[in-house]
């Protein structure tokens, strides 16, 4: 009885000590809110902490962001020796919860995750040992999505105990203002034809001028 009790308690040590050390469960049975609210909830135990301020940071290697300018991307403590075991992290417009970019280039334990709309749209954990930093490539959306801001939630290990809308400093766009419409791309178009087709007037009065003259 004794042994089996003590069975019993070392397996639940080890499940609150791991959670889910494959990576956040985004496609675990009942978490299908997981991309958007980002609470690992009922796995972890309790809940986020809020009242003490999270020990760890995002940081970011630009302040701004256009379709060909990656960023990287850093999970770290706020004191050096800080570790944590998991975490989730994904790029929103701020105020919104839809996932923007892709990540790429991710440092070891670490991996990409797939939230709508697409692959990579979110980044996390892929095992369960304790980490200094971790840090990924983001590549943003083509063009301009306002101001973006990284969110995390971050697992400290044992996994009851972790924080909440862990969030970087906002970078903002700095590329073309916005993609032509179709209706404009038309316009240019025209217009461009319509230049060819007067010069081409003109050319021809010139040379039909000239052709009189000499005669």
């Amino acid at each position: 009885m004794n042994a089996l009790l003590g069975l019993n308690l070392a397996f639940c040590v080890v499940t609150i000590a791991i959670a889910y050390p494959s990576g956040p469960p985004i496609n675990h049975f009942g978490f299908r809110s997981v991309c958007t609210d980002m609470n690992p909830k009922p796995g972890h135990t309790r809940e986020p902490q809020v009242n003490t301020p999270s020990p760890y940071k995002i940081t970011l290697s630009q302040d701004s962001y256009a379709n060909d300018l990656r960023i990287q991307v850093n999970v770290t403590g706020k004191n050096i020796r800080q570790r944590f075991a998991g975490f989730m992290l994904q790029a929103r417009k701020v105020g919104r919860k839809m996932p923007l970019g892709t990540f790429s280039h991710f440092s070891m334990g670490t991996q990409g995750l797939h939230c709508a709309p697409g692959n990579d749209t979110t980044w996390g954990h892929s095992n369960a040992d304790h980490k200094l930093v971790a840090s990924a490539m983001w590549s943003p959306p083509k063009w301009d999505n306002g101001e973006i801001q990284f969110v995390a939630t971050v697992v400290q290990g044992p996994n009851i105990v972790y924080w909440m809308d862990v969030k970087s400093d906002i970078v903002v766009y700095m590329g073309p203002s916005r993609p032509p419409t179709t209706m404009e791309s038309g316009q240019t178009v025209v217009r461009s034809s319509s230049w060819s087709c007067l010069l081409s007037s003109i050319l021809v009065l010139i040379i039909t001028s000239a052709l009189h003259e000499t005669t």
